[in-house]
């Protein structure tokens, strides 16, 4: 006789998957406080449900901004389902999920709490996730979470780099046009800052908007510099969108 509910079903790996329209449900009367709802939810052992169900309560989390008990309550939630994901995943792939880990780290880093967030994306790097590399590499870079180390840096926005993370590639850009503990090179920066463009990075187009307005490695063209900076305002950059108005105006 089956265990299964009404309501349930298994996927190929046996774990209970509840239909998205009953778990909204359960979603709205397990928040109002009832048991039995918050109880089937608690069944639920789908890798990608249960990383759903950290996404809607990080969403509440962001909705509730001006209530600290709120905002804490649902964030504790977020972090136990990102937990339940990565415990599934280690289960069924024999490793953490690396989208469950960054989402933890940056619930740590919101509450500043670096050194823990450290470790989670510490974990997501050494998985190969470029996200987490980057982060890690940002981390290094700015001291955050300790001492400052460039080399660790740019080993991190390398790797990241590679797998074409368009903030990593900016961030290559950075450390070579300013020569941190690289050979300075503008040429190498354009490039970085060229492919990154290429992944539509606000922080790059400013760049290469600078290169253009000061005739750097490239003939000075301020109607390609303002062409640059308007695409990087568009995207909400302040340092384009001030750029922009003293050249325009």
């Amino acid at each position: 006789m089956s265990s299964t509910k009404p309501n349930q079903m298994h996927n190929k790996t046996g774990n209970v998957v509840i239909p998205k329209k009953r778990i909204e449900i359960l979603l709205k009367l397990a928040d109002k406080g009832h048991l039995e709802s918050k109880k089937e939810l608690e069944t639920i052992n789908d890798l990608d449900t249960v990383f759903v169900l950290g996404n809607y309560y990080k969403d509440c989390k962001n909705e509730n901004k001006d209530c600290k008990k709120c905002y804490e309550k649902f964030e504790l939630e977020s972090i136990r389902w990102y937990e339940k994901a990565s415990e599934i995943s280690i289960k069924e792939n024999g490793k953490p999920n690396c989208c469950a880990l960054l989402e933890i780290g940056k619930c740590h880093e919101s509450k500043k709490k670096y050194k823990t967030a450290i470790k989670y994306f510490r974990k997501a790097s050494d998985l190969g996730c470029n996200v987490g590399q980057y982060i890690l590499g940002s981390f290094y870079e700015s001291g955050v979470a300790g001492s400052v180390d460039y080399k660790e840096a740019y080993k991190l926005y390398l790797k990241s780099a590679y797998k074409n993370n368009c903030c990593a590639l900016y961030s290559l850009g950075k450390f070579h046009e300013y020569g941190i503990e690289v050979t300075k090179s503008n040429d190498i920066a354009f490039m970085y800052y060229s492919l990154s463009f290429s992944h539509n990075c606000a922080l790059s187009q400013y760049a290469l908007g600078k290169f253009y307005e000061n005739g750097t490695i490239v003939c000075k063209n301020i109607d390609k510099a303002i062409e640059l900076y308007e695409l990087s305002a568009e995207q909400g950059y302040s340092n384009a969108q001030c750029t922009l108005g003293k050249l325009i105006f």
